[in-house]
């Protein structure tokens, strides 16, 4: 007669180490960390958003959204964001017909325009940080 040795078998045993792996840990702390850089501030927006003198209040909608020029500044939005999207779509579209295959001319590019994009703003937000501080910068 012939004994078998049976195997113990743990079915949570591989599982959880498999679950404990360095690079699931690594991915843990990774996806904490950015959770944490995006919701705190989001929180602290919402809670500076909706709190003035510790009661709720749309007070600040009220500030932004009664201001004088805001249609002004909606249709000047308008009007870049489509100017700007038909750009970048018979530029995109000549690249991708010059370079047929070819991912990087479009990948450049639009990197490019989104670093553009940003620079735009960036200036845009500091002038009229400048402005409402009574400070002119010379063009």
């Amino acid at each position: 007669m012939v004994a078998v040795a049976e195997r113990s078998v743990q079915p949570g045993g591989r599982a959880l180490r498999r679950l404990l792996s360095g690079r699931n840990l690594i991915v843990l702390v990774v996806a904490v960390a950015i959770a944490y850089l995006a919701l705190v501030p989001l929180g602290f927006l919402v809670w500076q958003t909706f709190v003035r003198d510790g009661h709720l209040s749309v007070a600040a909608f009220r500030d932004a959204y009664g201001a004088v020029g805001l249609g002004t500044m909606v249709v000047n939005s308008f009007a870049f964001s489509f100017g700007s999207s038909a750009l970048a779509i018979v530029i995109g579209t000549l690249l991708a017909h010059r370079y047929p295959g070819a991912w990087w001319p479009l990948a450049v590019f639009y990197s490019v325009l989104a670093g553009v994009s940003l620079v735009c703003i960036g200036t845009l937000e500091r002038r009229k940080r400048g402005a409402a501080h009574g400070v002119v910068e010379a063009a």
